[in-house]
């Protein structure tokens, strides 16, 4: 006899991370469906893998090499519509249908995984990665303030900031005010708006990596401002 698989249930990326106003207003940041196994249809916006730029035609992790593994994807735009697709070190990375690293910005897939919170943040643990299409319309970056999601001394505002977490976001003007290298070679970047408001932009992806860590950044000097 074999036992038939769970059905479990298909849902939109706004049921796991849409959190109410009064929770939020009472610091409350867990997903209603925390600990479930559900299902996602999605777009990707992150590559997975991108050309390494110490070996151009050779394709590299997206990520700092040894950490944590992870895609981005979304089902609509703007608001509770991005997640972060994630798992640890050490454990097996599902490449069966799909290799998740293998997944380029624009390709719609069905992720099968467990809702789980890490270090705060609401993530899929993925079961399975399925490729449905590539080349659909990439997901486009929604602009928002840095006051949506943090105060002048980094302190984040949830009521109004806990909607874009996982989300394709931009925002513009903003001031280089702290540039923090740790370890020798991670790098993590402090920026305010004109209205003294604070983020930090951390080292996910190459893009943010010096050649310690396989890639070409050039960390910026205090007082840099980045148009967008």
């Amino acid at each position: 006899m074999i036992a038939a698989m769970a059905q479990f249930p298909t849902v939109t990326i706004r049921d796991i991370q849409e959190i109410d106003a009064d929770t939020l207003a009472a610091c409350g940041d867990t997903s209603p469906l925390n600990g479930d196994t559900v299902i996602v249809f999605a777009t990707v916006f992150t590559d997975g893998k991108v050309e390494d730029p110490q070996n151009p035609g050779q394709f590299i992790r997206n990520s700092i090499p040894g950490n944590h593994h992870n895609i981005w994807v979304a089902d609509t735009a703007g608001a509770w519509s991005g997640i972060d697709i994630f798992h640890l070190n050490g454990q097996t990375t599902p490449t069966s249908p799909v290799d998740m690293l293998d997944l380029i910005a624009g390709d719609s897939v069905k992720i099968t995984g467990v809702v789980e919170t890490f270090r705060t943040e609401t993530e899929i643990f993925p079961i399975t990665v399925e490729l449905l299409g590539t080349a659909q319309k990439p997901i486009s970056a929604t602009p928002i303030n840095i006051s949506d999601l943090n105060d002048a001394t980094k302190i984040n505002n949830l009521e109004t900031g806990e909607r874009w977490e996982g989300v394709y976001v931009e925002f513009y003007d903003a001031e280089v005010v702290v540039v923090d290298i740790t370890g020798g070679n991670r790098v993590f970047i402090d920026v305010q708006d004109a209205q003294g408001n604070v983020i930090t932009l951390s080292d996910r992806f190459m893009f943010q990596q010096q050649p310690q860590n396989g890639g070409a950044f050039v960390p910026p000097a205090v007082g840099t401002v980045f148009d967008t």
